[in-house]
This record gives C-alpha cells, sequence and structure tokens, in this order.
C-alpha cells in the first residue's frame, strides 16, 4: 500500500528489526539446551546486543547491535556446541 515503507522504516528501526539492523535465531534441539544457549548467549555478546527468547520451538533471536561483533563473540560458543554435540542451528538475517 501507497506509504508503507514510509511508515514501516522506522518503526524497524526504533525496534532494531532489518534492515536497520541484523538478526540472528539460534534454534536448539530440546528445551534444555535452549536453556543454556540462552544463558550463554547473554554472557558472551557484546553490550547493546539483546537476547529474545527461547520460544516453544526451542529458538532465540538476537538482535545484534554490529553483526561482526557478534558473529565474533558466537564463534567460541559455536565451537563448543558442536563439540558437545548440542545441534543448536545458526541463522543469521532469518526469514521469520
Amino acid at each position: 500500500p501507497e506509504g508503507y515503507w514510509e511508515r514501516e522504516a522506522p518503526r524497524r528501526a526504533e525496534l532494531r528489526y532489518p534492515p536497520a539492523s541484523s538478526l540472528i535465531r539460534l534454534v536448539a534441539p530440546n528445551e534444555g539446551t535452549a536453556a543454556e544457549v540462552a544463558a550463554a548467549a547473554r554472557e558472551a555478546l557484546p553490550p547493546g546486543d539483546e537476547v529474545l527468547g527461547p520460544d516453544l520451538d526451542h529458538g532465540l533471536l538476537l538482535k545484534c547491535a554490529q553483526l561482526r561483533g557478534t558473529l565474533v563473540a558466537l564463534t567460541p560458543l559455536r565451537h563448543a556446541w558442536d563439540r558437545a554435540g548440542r545441534g543448536v542451528r545458526i541463522d543469521v538475517d532469518p526469514l521469520l
């Protein structure tokens, strides 16, 4: 509709949704792993990042202040999850 983006762009910027910022979705295989992933992410992520969740599908949404910094912070966690066989999926800028 006419004027949609003019209304939507400021709202997305305020809520820190794309394209104003980046999102990362982490999905764990079960509730326990999702809680562990959420705690580890909250501790490791840089200031300005926000962790939402986990949700009913064991997913978390990370709102990234700076995508590069968030990915750097997630790298050691991702390696640890892989070594432990946690099965955590990571999706950068997912289509929700």
